[in-house]
């Protein structure tokens, strides 16, 4: 038979056993589904046919766009769509050639570009926030590398090819017609308005800067390595 002390250091170790228990379930609870909110969860994406991300672009804290694309000519890419914030993804589109830039100037407007499966750089148009898509007549050139959106009308596209037909390409009608800018490789590109921006020449040897929209670019000295460029407009 139990002494009473005994049935008391029972009943206290099972209660430290429930509150441990119970701490542990809110813990788990906590940290599989509702992370810390400065940390990082994983996004799960529909079938992509083990194609890569090669762009991300947000227009809300909800609704977002990807593509997928890794320079490889003869495949099919996707365009991919959140209206979560990025919890769940599903295919709006998906087209016969290699995809690497998005950008979306509202949640309706947006532009992918790419290319490698026709004569030309490839660039395509939705107005119905990605329900549809209608291709664009584009300059003469390999594919495109990059793009710089300011308005529907206006465009830069950026060809790696060099010489020939590859540069720097923009048209302000819409892509009814374009003017090659400039003739070098060019890779990245973001303007800041219709006047001044700045690219990446060479495959990121070299940053430069126009004053006048394109036509015209200054290298700045001892600025090398960039691969990419993005400013924060506020």
């Amino acid at each position: 038979m139990k002494t009473l002390l005994e049935i008391l250091n029972l009943k206290r170790l099972s209660g430290i056993l429930f509150y441990t228990s119970i701490i542990s379930f809110i813990i788990a609870f906590n940290f599989s589904d509702n992370p810390p909110v400065s940390g990082w969860q994983q996004q799960f994406l529909p079938f992509l046919n083990n194609r890569p991300l090669s762009d991300i672009t947000f227009v809300d804290s909800l609704t977002g766009f990807g593509i997928t694309g890794d320079h490889t000519a003869n495949v099919t890419n996707y365009v991919i769509k959140t209206t979560n914030g990025g919890d769940n993804w599903f295919v709006v589109d998906s087209i016969y050639q290699d995809l690497t830039k998005v950008n979306f100037i509202n949640t309706n407007t947006g532009f992918v570009c790419g290319g490698l499966n026709q004569i030309g750089g490839y660039l395509t148009k939705t107005t119905d926030s990605g329900l549809n898509w209608n291709v664009l007549s584009t300059p003469f050139g390999g594919s495109f590398q990059d793009m710089f959106v300011l308005s529907e009308d206006t465009i830069w596209v950026t060809s790696p090819v060099g010489g020939g037909f590859g540069g720097l390409y923009r048209t302000i009608n819409g892509g009814i017609s374009w003017v090659r800018q400039d003739d070098r490789v060019v890779n990245k590109i973001y303007m800041l308005n219709g006047l001044v921006g700045f690219a990446t020449l060479s495959d990121g040897s070299y940053l430069a800067k126009t004053t006048n929209g394109g036509f015209n670019w200054t290298i700045i000295p001892n600025e090398i390595g960039y691969f990419d460029i993005f400013f924060q407009t506020v």
